[in-house]
């Protein structure tokens, strides 16, 4: 598909259709994001449950889900906002065919898609649920990190890679405030699934952590599941069947009613 966000910049995203598609249906949808996804239109996943991000689009597609796989550019100084900004312009184009279901879209990401989910539900509550997984959430704490991984500053991040602001959150505190999904979360009115791995390297686990918390204290719908052992992604093949099941028991609660006792009932 091709779209424009509101600043006329032409886009660029993949629609996957479900299988045995009936034109005369209106389907749910789950919108995937992470950058620039329209080069995976041609890239074919198997069916599985072992699945190291949970999420394996080729599943939701054999039962009955329309996958959305929009292209998403940062905007400098202003990555959140733009992003948002994609993202609402890929659904509302999809959303004039006719064939999806308004009420009943969801949105889930990773790593930096599990950011640019974690904040876009900041910003509108167009989707039914979300599920973010390996997410940053703080700019200014993340600003004065260690890489778990790599034992150097994470001040790197802010300048022309991801974030793109070029200044300390001592010179311009506004811009770090004004992309952190932390900072917005009494906005949130879509129930999430959050979820991440204990020994995560590469995103500090209390990222989610301390988003989950800040959740909590609105007394918003949050779950947070976070799996011991496992590092950006999920390897051991008992915990990727669990993470696939519970994103699959997610998304059919809030986009078919399906009940499920863990979704409404948390877990412990």
């Amino acid at each position: 598909i091709r779209y424009q966000n509101s600043k006329g910049l032409d886009l660029r995203g993949a629609l996957i259709y479900p299988a045995n598609y009936d034109p005369l249906k209106k389907y749910p949808m789950i919108v995937e994001i992470y950058e620039l996804n329209s080069k995976d239109l041609h890239h074919y996943l198997n069916p599985t449950l072992f699945n190291e991000q949970g999420f394996n689009r080729t599943n939701f597609s054999v039962e009955g889900y329309f996958v959305l796989l929009p292209d998403l550019i940062q905007e400098y100084r202003n990555v959140g906002a733009s992003i948002v900004d994609c993202i609402t312009s890929a659904v509302d184009k999809v959303l004039e065919r006719n064939i999806i279901n308004p009420d009943k879209i969801g949105l889930i990401g990773f790593s930096s898609g599990g950011y640019e989910t974690a904040f876009t539900i900041t910003q509108t509550n167009r989707f039914a649920t979300a599920i973010s997984g390996g997410t940053n959430t703080d700019l200014h704490s993340l600003y004065f990190s260690i890489g778990n991984g790599t034992g150097k500053s994470e001040m790197w991040r802010f300048q022309s890679t991801y974030w793109m602001i070029e200044k300390t959150p001592f010179q311009a505190p506004e811009l770090f405030d004004a992309s952190s999904p932390l900072f917005h979360v009494q906005k949130i009115k879509t129930p999430l699934l959050l979820w991440t791995g204990k020994n995560d390297p590469q995103v500090d686990p209390h990222q989610s952590m301390a988003y989950y918390l800040a959740l909590r204290s609105f007394e918003k719908k949050i779950i947070m599941l976070q799996y011991p052992a496992e590092t950006h992604g999920i390897s051991n093949p008992v915990n990727q069947i669990d993470i696939t099941n519970r994103m699959h028991n997610w998304f059919d609660y809030f986009l078919k009613d399906i009940p499920c006792d863990w979704v409404e009932n948390g877990i412990r």
